[in-house]
This record gives C-alpha cells, sequence and structure tokens, in this order.
C-alpha cells in the first residue's frame, strides 16, 4: 500500500498517531513548505501511474500546492502552478523507494487559531503483483 511520509524512514508514516501539520501566521497569512515521501509499504505490489492531487475543504481561504522532486522549487516554479494542483510520480516497485514531493499550503491572515483538516492528499496509482 501507497503511504506519504515525512522522512525516508518508516517510523514517519503519516498516520492518526503521526498526524502531518502545518503552521501558520494567523495574523498576517503565511506559507507552509513540507518536503514529504512517497513509499509502499508491501515488497509483494508495484504501482505505476501514480498521481497525487489536493482535496480542498477549506471555508477558511486556505490554498494547497503539490511539487514532485527532491529539491526546493523556487518561487518562481511555486508561482507557475496552479492551486490545488495534481502531480505524477515515478513507478514504485517494493519496498525501501521513496519518492520526494513538496507540499505547500497558504492560509490567509485574520485567521483564528485553530486546528483545521482542510485538506486531503489524494493517492491514485495502478497496483499489480510483483
Amino acid at each position: 500500500m501507497l503511504n506519504i511520509y515525512k522522512e525516508e524512514l518508516d517510523i514517519s508514516k503519516v498516520n492518526e498517531s503521526n498526524i502531518l501539520y502545518t503552521t501558520h501566521n494567523g495574523k498576517t497569512g503565511s506559507w507552509h513548505l513540507q518536503k514529504l515521501f512517497l513509499s509502499n509499504d508491501d515488497a509483494d505490489l508495484r504501482y505505476t501511474a501514480i498521481m497525487l492531487s489536493i482535496e480542498e475543504t477549506s471555508n477558511a481561504g486556505a490554498v494547497f500546492q503539490l511539487y514532485s522532486g527532491t529539491y526546493e522549487p523556487t518561487l518562481l516554479e511555486w508561482g507557475s502552478l496552479p492551486y490545488n494542483n495534481v502531480i505524477y510520480l515515478e513507478d514504485i516497485e517494493g519496498v525501501g523507494v521513496y519518492r520526494p514531493f513538496w507540499l505547500r499550503v497558504f492560509y490567509p491572515g485574520d485567521t483564528p487559531a485553530s486546528k483545521r483538516t482542510e485538506g486531503l492528499i489524494n493517492i491514485t496509482a495502478v497496483e499489480s503483483a510483483i
């Protein structure tokens, strides 16, 4: 099964006990940038046509962007992407392969402090046995 990780370590898998948080300046508004990884935890499976997309459920004006690759995108590269965009990652066969991608999230100013669950990263792929 494909999962999102905060680092290239099995123990960093994002789940109910290791939630992915972003932090923002609620007074002025701010961006949060985080490098993440997609990996497979089943040695008997292969994934192709991997696509990540954002499902945005915000009513607070949050903005989400994804970018694939090892290196942090420049502001110009971020600026050329639409909000709530889709990215594609290379195939993953077996375990121990971590495909890097970046998540960028913006919350506008005058946003009250609270925990929000306003965006989901959807993973779609073709799964096959090895």
